[in-house]
Formats: C-alpha cells, sequence, structure tokens
C-alpha cells in the first residue's frame, strides 16, 4: 500500500492520531483510491469522485489533524528546517484514510473528507460571481419573505442569509412594530448588531437642520454606506416604521454588474479606478473618520469582490500627481454611466409599515427618490464576517452538503 522503507523507533511518541473536522457531511462518502504516488518532496492521491491531488510531505505534516487542539487551533507549527519531522518514513493508502509515519515517529492519519477540505493542489480557486441583475431580469426574482419565516425556524432564516448571499438583498414582509426589533432579530438569529458611529441601530426620517441629506426628505443618490470605515458594514437593514404620503421609493442597484458592464466597456478606465485608491472621510469635529479604499475592490485574479462608493462623503483625491488627471478622466466616466444609464439597472419599491430589507452594503448601491410626509425607517448593520459565519453553519443543514460556494460578497475570501 504504497510504502517505503521503515525507520528505526525513536522514544517519542508514536500515538495514532485521529481528527473530527468540522463539515464532513460535505465529503463524508469520498474514499482514497489505490495507493499514495510518492515523490521527492511531496505525494500523489486519488479519490473516489475521480479527482486526484498533490500535497507536500512539509505541508502535511504542518496540518497533521493531531496537531490541533480540540477546538481546532493549531498547537505548533512545523518550520521548513526541521526536515526529520516532514521526513515520511512510511505511508500507507487505503480507502479510509491516509497513514503516514515521520522520521521522529510521529504517526498522522487523515480522512478523504480532511484531504478534500484542504486541498490545495492548482490552486486556481475563485469566489464565484453572484447571480447579477438588471431592472429587467430582478423584476420577477424579487426575493420576498414573511418574517415569521426566518424568526421561527432556521430553514427560513437560511432562505433569507442565501437570498442576500446570491442576489444582494430580500424584502421581508410583515415585521413587528417594536422599537427593539433588531435587538430581538439579533438574539434570535445569533447575529450580533454591527455599532457604529450612529449607534447600534439609526434612524432616518426628515430632520430640521441636519448637515446628512439621509435625513432630509430630498432624493438620495445611488450610494453605499460608511466608505469611511476601515471595516465597511457588509449587511445594511431598514424597517419601515410609516411610509410616506407621496413618493420616498427605495432604490437599489447591482454594483457589480454595473461594474463590469463599465469594465467591459471602458477596461482601462475601469483598471485605474481598481488601482488608485480614493479617500472618504466624515470630518465632524465629534467624529473625524478617514479611509482610503479603491472604487473597484479586486481579490488576487483580479477579479471584483467588492465596490466603495459614496459620493457625498469623498475626500479631496490625493493619489499621485502625474495621475490624477487620467483618474478623473475614468472617475467622470463611470459617473456618466451611471446616471446615463441607471434605468437600464435600478429596482424601485415601496416600503410599506412593516416591510423590512437587507442588501449587501459591498455590492448594492441604494438611494431614495424625494418624498412628502413623515416617512421613518430604522436600521442597523451586521458585519459580514457574523453574517457569513451563521450562513456557513445552517447550509450544513440545509444547503448543498456535497459543496459549500459562497459568491463574492464584498471581501477577499470567505471559502
Amino acid at each position: 500500500l504504497g510504502r517505503i522503507g521503515l525507520r528505526k523507533k525513536s522514544r517519542r511518541s508514536n500515538k495514532r492520531c485521529r481528527y473530527k473536522i468540522i463539515d464532513n457531511k460535505r465529503w463524508s462518502s469520498v474514499k482514497l483510491q489505490g495507493d499514495a504516488d510518492l515523490h521527492d518532496h511531496h505525494l500523489q492521491l486519488r479519490f473516489s469522485d475521480g479527482e486526484s491531488s498533490m500535497y507536500h510531505y512539509l505541508w502535511l505534516r504542518d496540518n497533521c489533524p493531531s496537531q490541533k487542539h480540540s477546538s481546532g487551533a493549531k498547537m505548533i507549527h512545523i518550520s521548513y528546517d526541521d526536515k526529520l519531522l516532514y521526513k515520511p518514513v512510511s505511508v500507507n493508502s487505503s480507502e479510509a484514510g491516509l497513514e503516514i509515519k515521520w522520521g521522529d515517529d510521529h504517526i498522522s492519519y487523515y480522512k478523504p473528507e480532511y484531504l478534500k477540505r484542504y486541498n490545495y493542489f492548482n490552486r486556481t480557486k475563485k469566489n464565484k460571481m453572484p447571480m447579477l441583475w438588471d431592472s429587467n431580469t430582478i423584476t420577477n426574482q424579487v426575493p420576498v419573505l414573511d418574517y415569521s419565516e426566518i424568526i421561527n425556524n432556521d430553514e427560513g432564516l437560511y432562505k433569507w442569509l442565501k437570498h442576500i448571499s446570491e442576489i444582494g438583498f430580500c424584502i421581508l414582509k410583515n415585521a413587528p412594530l417594536n422599537e427593539n426589533l433588531y435587538e430581538d432579530l439579533s438574539s434570535k438569529i445569533q447575529i450580533p448588531l454591527y455599532p457604529t458611529m450612529y449607534g447600534s441601530t439609526f434612524e432616518v426620517k426628515d430632520i430640521e437642520g441636519t448637515d446628512n441629506v439621509a435625513y432630509t426628505n430630498l432624493k438620495l443618490h445611488y450610494h453605499q454606506d460608511l466608505c469611511y470605515y476601515e471595516n465597511t458594514p457588509g449587511i445594511q437593514i431598514l424597517h419601515c416604521f410609516l411610509p410616506s404620503q407621496e413618493g420616498g421609493f427605495s432604490t437599489f442597484g447591482d454594483g457589480f454588474k454595473m461594474a463590469l458592464d463599465f469594465k467591459e466597456e471602458y477596461p482601462q478606465y475601469y483598471q485605474i479606478l481598481s488601482f488608485h485608491r480614493m479617500s472618504y472621510e466624515t470630518p465632524k469635529i465629534d467624529n473625524y473618520r478617514r479611509y482610503r479604499k479603491p472604487l473597484f475592490d479586486e481579490d488576487e485574479h483580479n477579479e471584483l469582490i467588492g465596490i466603495y462608493y459614496s459620493p457625498q462623503f469623498e475626500a479631496p483625491l490625493d493619489i499621485p500627481f502625474e495621475q490624477t488627471l487620467e483618474y478623473y478622466k475614468a472617475y467622470s466616466t463611470w459617473e456618466s454611466f451611471v446616471s446615463n444609464k441607471l434605468p437600464l439597472y435600478e429596482y424601485q419599491t415601496r416600503l410599506e409599515t412593516g416591510d423590512l430589507v437587507a442588501f449587501n452594503n459591498r455590492r448594492l448601491f441604494h438611494g431614495r427618490t424625494q418624498f412628502k410626509g413623515n416617512r421613518y425607517l430604522k436600521g442597523t448593520y451586521f458585519q459580514l464576517d457574523d453574517f457569513v459565519e451563521r450562513l456557513r453553519c445552517l447550509e450544513r443543514s440545509y444547503g448543498d452538503r456535497i459543496k459549500i460556494d459562497f459568491p463574492r460578497m464584498g471581501s477577499y475570501s470567505h471559502q
């Protein structure tokens, strides 16, 4: 069974190690097939699903399941210089798993699902693109649920989170008119609220003398909230207590769809706007926040993963002098693209009493039309980490157990 020569035992423990991995249902039916092919620095394994993968001996020893605490935290780290520790003495491969005895007599055991879960061979993995939409395609696909569906059972909660993950937003009907609703919701669905300079929750209404256009009855142009935060909120929620008497339609646009269409039409300008960082700030006397981010945020594969667009809070541009005019040209082209083609991308809805809309603040643009009357919404935020963590847990029970592949949601990777 794929053996190499034995070494004399040392005094170190050769306790056989097993580690119960999280999420093992995803590959519980996968088995190893045949012998391991051994090479100088790595081995190759074949799996019952037809795939084959290679693993370095150093990686295998460094990630030996027995070197993890029961909590999952790694207890020791193997250095490249500790060649004795990751030199295999014997390698046995069977359907049930891989067993390796190392030069210090330590024995590691790897279940097939562990090897599949952490497979890094030919890693060109990219977060998949979510379901992109425009004004035509979203019309018959607007995700709507009843509030009771998500608050009373985990399967309904999973549907809600999944809609936000895939489409970018979801509307809940019949949310109670309770000023403490967000605190109750957070406790029941196990996603903490994200407190900001505006508090854990905030009110959106027409306030006389405000310096923030969001708290007026004027048209609120497309934007994303809190781009001047290092950790811009991933999920925003708005709950309608009182709709306006006239106007006040909530507007949404799929920023990913718009950005990628812009990239196709103006690739050189897209590149400029994804390379340079724009400054966002809120220069208040008692709360001065400032942060620099690119308009289009990309990952290591140069794929779009997030957008930061908040014209109302842009600080003076501070990029290299030689590139300033080109940047203004690129940004002006983007602004014209958004304003001229807005009808092609925009979804409008009038939030009624008890409606609650949650959306991805790093993907979708949002705004509203001008209104008359005492329109009153209450808002809050979730951190993207907390949102994805809850979705990942629910995915084990209600999603695809074979493969969990989260779409791009505004961070480098939640895979």
